[in-house]
C-alpha cells in the first residue's frame, strides 16, 4: 500500500508538493482522521497529513462517525452501510435508505437521510427503523438529547429514538450541526446559523448567504464550513470571525482531534489547522470527500 507524503511551505494558506513511498498500513490501531466521500473514497491519518488510500468499490459516501471501537460510514445511493474496526478493512452491512448523516451516542449509532429515514444500531451491523416524516441531513447526539436536522428548517429531538418531537424551524435547509459551549449550533443554506440551549428553542445567528456544510466544536470554538473554502469560527455561536481561504472548491465537513482542526472536500481537498487561523492544504485531489471524523 502506498502513502502520500506532502512537504508544505507554512504561509496563511499553504503550498504543498506531493511524492510517494511505500507505507505499512496501520491496521489495528484509532487515534485516525477518517475521510470518505463519492464513489467510496476512504482515506485515513493519524496526522491530517500523511494519508492512506482505502477506497472501497461502492456508491458514494455521504457521512462517518466513531464509536464503542467502530467507524460506521454510511452511502447515499446503493442502501449501502460501512463498518471497520481500524479504517482500511470495511465490512458491508447493507441496509434499505438514502442516507446522509450519522453519529455516535449513548450507546449507539443513528443515521438519518432522505424521506425521513432514521436508524439505530448498537454495534453497527444490526439497525432498527426509526423513521420520521421529512429528509435529515445531520444529526448529533449530547446530554441525553439527539437532534436531526434537514431539508426547510426540519428538526427533530429525542432522548431514546424512539419517539422524536418536531421542533422545526421553518426556512433554508440544514446540513450541518454540533454541540459545544452549552448550545447545539445547526448551519446550512444562505448562511443560516441557529443555536439552541435545548435543541426545542432555536436563535437565528446567521451569517451572509453563503452555503455552510458542515461544523464542529473543539478547543473552546465552532469552526464552520462551506461553499469555496467558507470558514467562520466562533467562542459563543453568535459572534463569527471570517477565517476563509481562496479556493473554488467547497468544503464539506470538519473534525478535530490530536490537537487539529482537519476539514475535507471538493476534489480530494484536506485543509489542516491548529489555531483556525493558518490552515495547511494538503490537496489529495480526486474524489471529493464528503465527512470525516477522528476515531479514538
Amino acid at each position: 500500500m502506498k502513502k502520500l507524503i506532502f512537504f508544505a511551505l507554512t504561509l496563511s494558506f499553504s503550498l504543498v508538493i506531493s511524492c510517494e513511498q511505500t507505507y505499512v498500513s496501520p491496521s489495528g490501531m484509532l487515534k485516525l482522521f477518517v475521510a470518505v466521500g463519492q464513489s467510496g473514497r476512504i482515506a485515513v491519518s493519524k496526522d491530517g497529513m500523511f494519508w492512506t488510500d482505502a477506497t472501497q468499490p461502492i456508491s458514494h459516501l455521504r457521512g462517518v462517525a466513531f464509536g464503542n471501537g467502530t467507524i460506521a460510514a454510511v452511502a447515499q445511493s446503493g442502501d449501502l452501510i460501512l463498518t471497520s474496526t481500524d479504517g482500511i478493512t470495511w465490512k458491508n452491512r447493507s441496509q434499505s435508505g438514502t442516507f446522509y448523516g450519522i453519529t455516535y451516542g449513548a450507546g449507539k449509532f443513528v443515521t438519518v437521510g432522505n424521506g425521513g429515514v432514521i436508524l439505530t444500531s448498537t454495534d453497527g451491523i444490526t439497525w432498527t427503523d426509526r423513521t420520521q416524516a421529512g429528509t435529515f441531513y445531520c444529526v448529533t447526539y449530547v446530554a441525553g438529547i439527539y437532534v436531526a436536522a434537514g431539508t426547510a428548517g426540519t428538526i427533530r429531538t429525542s432522548t431514546d429514538t424512539i419517539t422524536w418531537n418536531n421542533e422545526n424551524e421553518a426556512g433554508d435547509s440544514f446540513y450541518g450541526i454540533t454541540f459545544g459551549n452549552g448550545l447545539f449550533v445547526a448551519v446550512g443554506d444562505n448562511g443560516r446559523i441557529m443555536t439552541s440551549p435545548d435543541g426545542a428553542t432555536w436563535t437565528d445567528e446567521s451569517q451572509g448567504s453563503d452555503r455552510f456544510y458542515g461544523v464542529v466544536f473543539a478547543n473552546g470554538r465552532f469552526v464552520a464550513v462551506g461553499e469555496n473554502g467558507l470558514i467562520l469560527t466562533s467562542t459563543d455561536g453568535a459572534t463569527w470571525d471570517d477565517k476563509s481561504i481562496s479556493t473554488s472548491d467547497d468544503l464539506f465537513a470538519i473534525s478535530y482531534g490530536n490537537g487539529k482542526f482537519v476539514a475535507a472536500g471538493q476534489n480530494g481537498l484536506i485543509l489542516v489547522s491548529t489555531d483556525c487561523k493558518t490552515w495547511h492544504n494538503y490537496m489529495l485531489g480526486g474524489q471529493t470527500f464528503r465527512g470525516i471524523v477522528y476515531a479514538e
